[in-house]
């Protein structure tokens, strides 16, 4: 892994808060949730629906250049893109 991928904070996170501080090696997804709303989290946080909130900068196309620069994949959940694209088509028949 290059320095330019080992520095994007998602990869903080997993490797140095998640593993090494948490000590939770297998697969988190069911423990982890991702939100885009501060207020979702702290109201998750203060109903005890979850023990521990991170707030985290959103990835620079700087990094997103220099990480696939070096032939490297950004881990999962880096990017996230809001509002979300529509899905599906829409089909707008004319007479």
């Amino acid at each position: 892994m290059s320095k330019h991928y080992c520095g994007l904070d998602t990869v903080v996170l997993r490797n140095l808060i998640i593993n090494d501080i948490f000590g939770i090696e297998e697969d988190y997804a069911e423990l982890v949730s991702t939100s885009i709303s501060t207020n979702d989290c702290m109201k998750a946080l203060e109903e005890g629906m979850a023990d521990v909130i991170v707030v985290m900068n959103p990835i620079k196309t700087e990094q997103i250049e220099a990480v696939t620069g070096e032939n490297e994949l950004l881990p999962f959940r880096t990017v996230s893109m809001f509002p979300k694209p529509s899905v599906g088509a829409i089909i707008n028949i004319k007479d």
